[in-house]
């Protein structure tokens, strides 16, 4: 069953040059005889994440786990707005090559 779990990157935004959904094995810990896997997913939309976390536990459903959603993280967008605006300039004041990056994770 875990050789099944796609761990990662799921899809990337090449507009934006980052990873747009990923999902990733947390924790395995067996415990009173009761096995408990714990991922975490993340995504730059809501449909994204629920695509992401809809695909997880349908193939733990296959394999007779209970699956549950919790703690989990809210989507992201990285947007310019106007304090990204004067943080940039000051960066760029300091540090020539500054320039806007968003960071999810690699390939």
């Amino acid at each position: 069953m875990i050789n099944s779990f796609k761990n990662g990157a799921i899809e990337f935004n090449r507009d934006l040059n980052i990873v747009d959904r990923s999902i990733n094995l947390a924790l395995i810990n067996l415990e009173n005889g009761k096995l408990n896997i714990t991922l975490s997913a993340r995504a730059m939309s809501e449909s994204g994440l629920n695509s992401v976390c809809d695909s997880s536990i349908e193939l733990f459903d296959k394999y007779n786990f209970k699956s549950r959603i919790e703690d989990k993280y809210p989507s992201w967008e990285p947007k310019i707005n106007q304090l990204s605006k004067r943080v940039y300039k000051k960066m760029k004041d300091s540090f020539k090559e500054a320039e806007y990056v968003a960071i999810h994770g690699r390939a």
